[in-house]
């Protein structure tokens, strides 16, 4: 079916390609008029094998095909289409006797099927009708199929890429906690190291000092015992400024 035909409601048949296949070129002509009084655009062959090349040529929306014709015959059009056109809908028109093979012609793909003769040329157009809104359900529910794939495998990508993402956050966080907990360790062995470090030999200076102090201790000047004081002050205060880091 055509990609821009847009099926009307309330018996509308505006713009619709119509191609009717029939040797019987009375009728062929008569449901032509018909369907041409109802703004339809109408193609006629009289041969099923003209009625294809037609059809590659003209690629209608709709078509109605007699069954019983020379050549090739109303079944094989209807099979070549149901094969390679299977969204066309195809509308039968059969003589009285032709039931069996109209039902055969249902088998073979055929949408609905008219039986000759047509005294009401109305009833052909509600088959036709029918079978183009039937048609359109069809390509509609095929696109929100599409869609409605599309749309899954949409979110399905962007939750495996989320996915992806978290498990990449994950990873630079624990690489990050396990450098933290290295830093970590590293920052309190130097810190320990420091402290010892320093903390031995001012206790020592300290040892000394108070050794001197006693050793002196009514001996001293006044400006000696000022300086001890200072001296003795700086190393207890080294010793804090320690014990706080």
């Amino acid at each position: 079916m055509d990609a821009n035909y847009k099926f009307h409601t309330n018996y509308d048949l505006n713009g619709v390609k119509l191609l009717i296949i029939d040797d019987d070129i009375g009728l062929a002509n008569s449901i032509k008029y018909f369907f041409e009084d109802l703004n339809c655009s109408v193609f006629v062959s009289y041969s099923g094998e003209g009625g294809l090349q037609t059809y590659l040529k003209e690629k209608p929306d709709i078509v109605i095909v007699d069954l019983n014709m020379p050549g090739m015959s109303g079944l094989e059009v209807i099979s070549f289409l149901a094969k390679h056109h299977v969204d066309t809908p195809v509308v039968v028109v059969s003589g009285t006797g032709l039931i069996k093979e109209a039902i055969k012609s249902i088998k073979l793909g055929a949408w609905d099927f008219v039986t000759k003769p047509i005294l009401n040329f109305e009833e052909l157009e509600m088959s036709v009708l029918k079978a183009l809104e039937k048609a359109q359900l069809i390509i509609e529910n095929r696109n929100y199929k599409e869609n409605l794939e599309k749309l899954i495998k949409e979110r399905t990508d962007q939750v495996l890429l989320k996915s992806q993402q978290l498990e990449k956050t994950i990873a630079e966080l624990e690489l990050t906690k396990e450098k933290l907990i290295d830093a970590d360790r590293l920052k309190n062995e130097f810190l320990a190291q420091i402290s010892h470090e320093i903390r031995t030999p001012i206790n020592i200076l300290l040892g000394y000092s108070e050794v001197l102090r006693t050793e002196f201790e009514n001996k001293m000047s006044a400006n000696f015992e000022q300086s001890y004081n200072i001296v003795n002050k700086a190393s207890r205060r080294i010793i804090r400024t320690i014990e706080l880091i």
